[in-house]
């Protein structure tokens, strides 16, 4: 099978699941994508085993769409409709045949902006993507809104690398300690976490430490609250991070899916999530193996870190389990025999 991948930044984890569907289903890849930073050259070393990688800066419009014609794909994977270069291949790609599958993490709202998308769907949406492959049930909603039938909504855009995050199956109880990933901005929540953990702190004896690992204007705030920083920590680190932890603390303001849920889930950590989060609608039952919190309270998440201090060891090591049993939802297996299956259906083979 052929693929054309027509993307924003790849992460690591998305990048393995591409590996995979190269690996399982024999497929060949021609990779558009932009460059991880605008100033950054682009590397694209763990992608050259997969096929051919261009650099999105450096390809114009016609050329990406005579280059991918000249591939001659099975189906085009893009991210979304962000990009008006990829959506004006995708139009002139679908029409020659090519079926084109868009990943949406964008979480339904039901706001003006969404409204005006509905009303243009039929002209900028429906002419150039097939399928809509939502991250999870809020962005299938947005599918639904914006009139893609059942059959032609997928779920399960993103998946982390599992086996890299479960490999260390050891007892979380006796891990008592939180870790924040993520950007130290206000749309992540760190304000909130900053003083949130500042109030939890000075109501317990012996508090948890806080472990952060990301780099931002408000990583003072965070170590000011006691937070003990890393600084930026490099995907292939992180699983050790988290084996150093016991509570994943994600108290973003926006967060439209939030791979670093999965990948904390699949590390067998419990969850202490804000509801604005979309990975913990999958990941995180209340009181089963984590918390949900009000977006953007203080109270609330200083009351969350104080009710995990307070967890005996058998609470702890039943939520480490079963955030490991939510994980298995997905995995980059299944994420490449989705593509392969609905690719095969799209062309008629299936």
């Amino acid at each position: 099978m052929r693929l054309a991948v027509l993307h924003t930044e790849l992460a690591s984890y998305f990048i393995a699941c591409l590996q995979r569907f190269h690996t399982r289903h024999a497929a060949e890849l021609l990779v558009h994508a932009w460059p991880p930073h605008p100033d950054a050259p682009f590397d694209f070393h763990n992608l050259r085993p997969l096929g051919e990688v261009f650099d999105r800066r450096e390809s114009a419009d016609e050329v990406l769409i005579e280059r991918v014609r000249a591939f001659s794909p099975d189906a085009v994977l893009t991210c979304g409709w962000v990009d008006k270069g990829y959506m004006r291949a995708c139009r002139k790609l679908r029409s020659a045949g090519i079926p084109v599958i868009a990943g949406c993490d964008t979480q339904y709202t039901g706001n003006w902006r969404q409204w005006l998308g509905k009303l243009s769907a039929p002209v900028h949406l429906h002419r150039a993507i097939d399928v809509i492959w939502a991250a999870g049930e809020r962005q299938k909603q947005l599918a639904s809104f914006l009139a893609y039938p059942a059959d032609r909504i997928w779920e399960g855009y993103y998946s982390c690398d599992v086996e890299r995050f479960s490999a260390e199956e050891n007892t979380r109880a006796g891990r008592r300690a939180f870790v924040f990933v993520g950007r130290c901005v206000e749309s992540k929540g760190a304000l909130v976490l900053a003083e949130a953990y500042r109030r939890y702190a000075g109501q317990v004896k012996e508090p948890w430490p806080l472990r952060v690992a990301g780099t931002g204007p408000l990583q003072v705030a965070l170590q000011e609250a006691g937070a003990l920083c890393a600084g930026f920590v490099q995907p292939e680190k992180l699983p050790g991070l988290m084996n150093q932890t016991g509570v994943l603390v994600l108290p973003s303001l926006f967060e439209p899916w939030g791979v670093v849920v999965h990948e904390a889930a699949s590390a067998g950590l419990s969850l202490l999530c804000s509801r604005a989060c979309g990975a913990a609608d999958r990941f995180l039952e209340e009181g089963k193996n984590g918390f949900l919190t009000e977006t953007g309270s203080v109270e609330a998440l200083a009351g969350a870190l104080s009710a995990f201090h307070h967890l005996d060891d058998v609470m702890l090591e039943r939520f480490s389990f079963h955030s490991r049993e939510l994980a298995r939802w997905i995995n980059p297996d299944s994420w490449a025999d989705t593509l392969y299956e609905g690719v095969m259906k799209l062309r008629g083979r299936g």
